[in-house]
Order: C-alpha cells, then structure tokens, then sequence
C-alpha cells in the first residue's frame, strides 16, 4: 500500500491476479517496508512493474537535483492514458 499524506493512493491497476503471476524466484527480492518518510528535496520512485522492480524500495529515496527529464505521458491503466 502507498501512503502519500496519510492517505491511501488507490491503485486499482494493482489487483491480487497480477502478484499471483508473479515467480517469486525471478523478483528482484524487494522487501517489504515500514512506512517510509520521504525527506524534502527527495522523491521515493517506484517501477511500474511493482513486484519485479528494482527501485527505492532498494536503494532508498534519491536527490530531486539527480531527476533527468520529466513524464510527458501515462500509458497505463488504459483508461487513464493520456498526455501529462
């Protein structure tokens, strides 16, 4: 579950089918975390392949000024797609 503000950010893209599907032996071994604060000037990224990403659930949360280009688009769900 993602917090941002102590509200729940509803993701119903993220269904119990799809995390059945994953092979755990082929996961990039991402733990599971306690509530994390971001710290200012940071930003916690995570993949858009939640359960095979390698991301800040591993590295921890990483500087704005290390940030290169920005999101023009959003693809997935479907029904969201559209320009930024």
């Amino acid at each position: 579950m993602v917090f941002i503000d102590g509200k729940e950010l509803l993701e119903p893209y993220l269904n119990d089918y799809d995390l059945k599907q994953v092979n755990l032996e082929d996961r990039c071994r991402v733990p599971e975390l306690e509530p994390v604060e971001i710290s200012s000037g940071h930003i916690f990224v995570m993949g858009d392949n939640r359960p095979q990403s390698f991301d800040s659930r591993m590295f921890g949360e990483i500087e704005t000024d290390l940030v290169v280009g920005r999101a023009f688009t959003l693809i997935w769900p479907l029904s969201n797609a559209r320009w930024l």
